[in-house]
C-alpha cells in the first residue's frame, strides 16, 4: 500500500472514531426521549437502525469492541421491542450503550 493511500485510510478511521461519540450521545438522547415518552414509539426503529449501523461499521474500520457493543444493544433492543419496554428494560439499554461509549478506543 503506497503512503498516500495509508494516510487516508488513516485520515478516514480517525473521522470514524470522532464520530462516535456524537452517535451514541444521540443514541442516549433517544433512548431517553422514548424512555420518557417525549418522543413516539416508533422511533424505536430508528435506534435498531443506527445501533444495526455501528454494528457493522465498527467491525469495518477495525473497532471490534465498538460492533461487539453496539450489537448487544442492538439484539437486546430487539428482543425487548416485540412489547412495551418497561423502566427496567430503558435502563439496562441505558447500560448497554454505556458499553458502546467504553468501547471506542
Amino acid at each position: 500500500m503506497d503512503e498516500e493511500l495509508r494516510r487516508e485510510l488513516a485520515a478516514t478511521v480517525a473521522e470514524y472514531r470522532a464520530s462516535l461519540a456524537p452517535r451514541i450521545a444521540a443514541l442516549e438522547a433517544l433512548r431517553g426521549d422514548l424512555a420518557s415518552g417525549k418522543a413516539p414509539a416508533a422511533r424505536v426503529a430508528e435506534l435498531q437502525r443506527e445501533l444495526h449501523s455501528l454494528t457493522g461499521s465498527g467491525r469495518t474500520f477495525g473497532f471490534a469492541g465498538v460492533s461487539e457493543a453496539a450489537r448487544a444493544a442492538e439484539v437486546f433492543v430487539e428482543a425487548a421491542a416485540a412489547g412495551p419496554l418497561d423502566a427496567a428494560a430503558w435502563e439496562r439499554l441505558k447500560i448497554l450503550l454505556q458499553d458502546l461509549a467504553l468501547a471506542v478506543p
